[in-house]
Protein backbone atom coordinates (compact mmCIF):
# COMPACT_ATOMS: atom_id res chain seq x y z
CA UNK A 1 0.00 0.00 0.00
CA UNK A 2 2.56 2.05 1.14
CA UNK A 3 4.55 1.82 -2.43
CA UNK A 4 0.98 2.75 -4.35
CA UNK A 5 0.91 5.94 -2.35
CA UNK A 6 4.40 7.06 -2.72
CA UNK A 7 3.58 6.23 -6.95
CA UNK A 8 0.99 9.15 -6.43
CA UNK A 9 2.72 11.23 -4.49
CA UNK A 10 5.44 11.14 -7.58
CA UNK A 11 3.08 11.41 -10.30
CA UNK A 12 1.67 14.68 -8.38
CA UNK A 13 5.18 15.97 -8.04
CA UNK A 14 5.28 15.73 -12.28
CA UNK A 15 2.11 17.33 -12.60
CA UNK A 16 3.20 20.08 -10.56
CA UNK A 17 6.52 20.93 -12.42
CA UNK A 18 6.97 23.67 -14.55
CA UNK A 19 9.74 24.21 -17.11
CA UNK A 20 10.21 26.74 -19.10
CA UNK A 21 11.51 26.35 -22.90
CA UNK A 22 14.34 28.72 -24.65
CA UNK A 23 15.19 27.96 -28.23
CA UNK A 24 18.27 29.23 -30.47
CA UNK A 25 18.01 29.58 -34.22
CA UNK A 26 20.56 32.01 -35.50
CA UNK A 27 24.31 31.75 -35.25
CA UNK A 28 26.26 34.83 -33.39
CA UNK A 29 30.08 34.94 -32.63
CA UNK A 30 31.06 33.82 -28.77
CA UNK A 31 32.88 36.08 -27.04
CA UNK A 32 36.14 36.46 -27.84
CA UNK A 33 37.94 37.38 -24.32
CA UNK A 34 37.07 33.95 -23.13
CA UNK A 35 37.93 32.20 -26.52
CA UNK A 36 41.58 33.04 -25.72
CA UNK A 37 41.47 31.19 -22.24
CA UNK A 38 39.11 28.70 -22.72
CA UNK A 39 39.38 25.57 -24.79
CA UNK A 40 36.17 24.02 -26.19
CA UNK A 41 36.35 20.61 -26.84
CA UNK A 42 33.26 17.69 -27.85
CA UNK A 43 33.69 14.40 -26.47
CA UNK A 44 31.96 11.39 -28.11
CA UNK A 45 33.58 8.33 -25.68
CA UNK A 46 33.75 8.03 -21.81
CA UNK A 47 37.58 7.35 -22.02
CA UNK A 48 37.84 11.11 -23.49
CA UNK A 49 36.04 11.97 -19.96
CA UNK A 50 38.31 10.12 -17.40
CA UNK A 51 41.12 12.10 -18.03
CA UNK A 52 38.97 15.04 -16.08
CA UNK A 53 38.95 14.78 -12.06
CA UNK A 54 35.39 15.27 -11.42
CA UNK A 55 32.66 12.62 -9.96
CA UNK A 56 30.14 11.51 -12.50
CA UNK A 57 27.76 8.52 -13.00
CA UNK A 58 29.36 6.46 -15.47
CA UNK A 59 26.68 4.04 -16.12
CA UNK A 60 24.25 7.24 -16.90
CA UNK A 61 27.15 8.64 -18.89
CA UNK A 62 28.01 5.50 -20.90
CA UNK A 63 24.11 5.05 -22.02
CA UNK A 64 23.95 8.93 -23.27
CA UNK A 65 27.37 8.42 -25.37
CA UNK A 66 26.34 5.14 -26.57
CA UNK A 67 23.01 7.27 -27.83
CA UNK A 68 24.97 9.62 -29.72
CA UNK A 69 24.78 12.51 -27.50
CA UNK A 70 27.85 14.62 -26.80
CA UNK A 71 29.55 16.18 -23.89
CA UNK A 72 30.69 19.51 -24.41
CA UNK A 73 33.47 21.22 -22.29
CA UNK A 74 35.31 24.30 -21.84
CA UNK A 75 39.07 23.63 -20.64
CA UNK A 76 41.50 26.14 -18.25
CA UNK A 77 44.64 25.22 -18.65
CA UNK A 78 43.55 21.18 -19.27
CA UNK A 79 41.31 21.56 -15.99
CA UNK A 80 37.02 21.44 -16.31
CA UNK A 81 35.54 24.81 -16.07
CA UNK A 82 32.25 23.95 -17.51
CA UNK A 83 30.34 21.24 -19.36
CA UNK A 84 26.70 20.26 -20.64
CA UNK A 85 25.40 18.14 -23.48
CA UNK A 86 23.72 18.21 -26.85
CA UNK A 87 21.99 14.96 -27.54
CA UNK A 88 21.28 15.34 -31.83
CA UNK A 89 18.85 12.87 -31.88
CA UNK A 90 15.20 13.29 -33.04
CA UNK A 91 13.68 11.93 -29.21
CA UNK A 92 14.63 13.86 -26.39
CA UNK A 93 13.63 13.14 -22.67
CA UNK A 94 12.93 15.03 -20.20
CA UNK A 95 13.30 13.35 -17.06
CA UNK A 96 11.73 16.55 -15.19
CA UNK A 97 8.25 15.98 -17.01
CA UNK A 98 8.67 12.38 -17.05
CA UNK A 99 8.30 13.98 -21.24
CA UNK A 100 9.79 12.32 -24.72
CA UNK A 101 9.73 14.74 -27.07
CA UNK A 102 10.09 14.48 -30.74
CA UNK A 103 12.17 17.15 -31.79
CA UNK A 104 12.31 16.49 -35.39
CA UNK A 105 15.76 16.17 -37.25
CA UNK A 106 16.09 19.82 -37.04
CA UNK A 107 16.90 20.37 -33.48
CA UNK A 108 19.35 19.78 -30.85
CA UNK A 109 18.28 19.31 -27.60
CA UNK A 110 21.18 21.04 -24.75
CA UNK A 111 20.95 19.58 -21.21
CA UNK A 112 22.60 18.77 -18.35
CA UNK A 113 25.08 22.32 -17.51
CA UNK A 114 27.47 22.85 -14.88
CA UNK A 115 30.13 25.09 -14.52
CA UNK A 116 32.70 24.86 -11.35
CA UNK A 117 32.30 26.92 -8.54
CA UNK A 118 35.67 28.62 -9.09
CA UNK A 119 34.97 28.83 -12.44
CA UNK A 120 31.80 30.56 -11.48
CA UNK A 121 30.66 34.63 -12.50
CA UNK A 122 32.82 34.80 -15.69
CA UNK A 123 30.58 34.09 -18.44
CA UNK A 124 31.18 30.90 -18.97
CA UNK A 125 27.63 29.58 -19.17
CA UNK A 126 26.87 31.68 -21.94
CA UNK A 127 29.92 31.14 -23.61
CA UNK A 128 29.65 27.57 -24.00
CA UNK A 129 25.90 27.77 -24.90
CA UNK A 130 27.05 30.58 -27.88
CA UNK A 131 29.82 27.71 -28.77
CA UNK A 132 27.74 24.52 -29.22
CA UNK A 133 24.86 27.19 -30.68
CA UNK A 134 27.77 28.13 -33.22
CA UNK A 135 28.75 24.07 -34.05
CA UNK A 136 26.17 23.85 -36.71
CA UNK A 137 23.11 25.04 -38.39
CA UNK A 138 20.23 22.71 -36.39
CA UNK A 139 18.29 24.90 -34.53
CA UNK A 140 19.01 24.36 -30.16
CA UNK A 141 16.17 23.89 -27.66
CA UNK A 142 17.27 24.08 -23.83
CA UNK A 143 15.24 24.27 -20.95
CA UNK A 144 15.33 25.46 -17.08
CA UNK A 145 13.41 25.40 -14.01
CA UNK A 146 11.65 28.90 -14.14
CA UNK A 147 13.32 29.61 -10.56
CA UNK A 148 16.92 28.84 -11.07
CA UNK A 149 16.89 32.70 -12.13
CA UNK A 150 20.97 32.40 -12.68
CA UNK A 151 20.63 29.81 -15.49
CA UNK A 152 17.91 31.58 -17.15
CA UNK A 153 20.18 34.43 -17.14
CA UNK A 154 22.55 32.44 -18.97
CA UNK A 155 20.61 31.24 -21.43
CA UNK A 156 19.25 34.55 -22.02
CA UNK A 157 22.52 36.12 -22.55
CA UNK A 158 23.89 33.62 -24.62
CA UNK A 159 20.89 34.96 -27.44
CA UNK A 160 18.31 32.08 -26.51
CA UNK A 161 14.30 32.94 -27.02
CA UNK A 162 12.05 31.94 -24.53
CA UNK A 163 9.49 29.33 -26.11
CA UNK A 164 7.01 29.16 -23.66
CA UNK A 165 6.46 26.73 -20.08
CA UNK A 166 5.45 23.12 -19.80
CA UNK A 167 3.34 22.24 -16.76
CA UNK A 168 3.41 18.71 -16.25
CA UNK A 169 0.10 18.81 -16.32
CA UNK A 170 0.02 19.93 -20.01
CA UNK A 171 3.24 18.62 -21.05
CA UNK A 172 1.92 17.54 -24.41
CA UNK A 173 1.24 20.72 -25.59
CA UNK A 174 5.31 20.90 -26.73
CA UNK A 175 4.29 20.24 -29.92
CA UNK A 176 2.49 23.45 -30.25
CA UNK A 177 5.77 25.24 -28.49
CA UNK A 178 7.98 23.53 -31.21
CA UNK A 179 5.86 25.04 -34.15
CA UNK A 180 7.44 28.52 -33.26
CA UNK A 181 11.13 26.55 -34.12
CA UNK A 182 9.69 25.16 -37.17
CA UNK A 183 8.23 27.67 -38.44
CA UNK A 184 11.29 30.34 -38.41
Amino acid sequence: MSSLISKIFGKIAYLKRTISLYYYNSTSIPNNELAKNYNFRELDQLGELRAYAFDFDEEDYKNRFANGHIFCVLEFENNLASYGWINPNEMHKIGELDLVMDLGTNVDSLYDFYTFERFRGQGLYPFLLQKIAARNKKAKLIYVFPNNISSVKGIRKAGFKFLGNLKGYNKESYTSLLKKIWEE
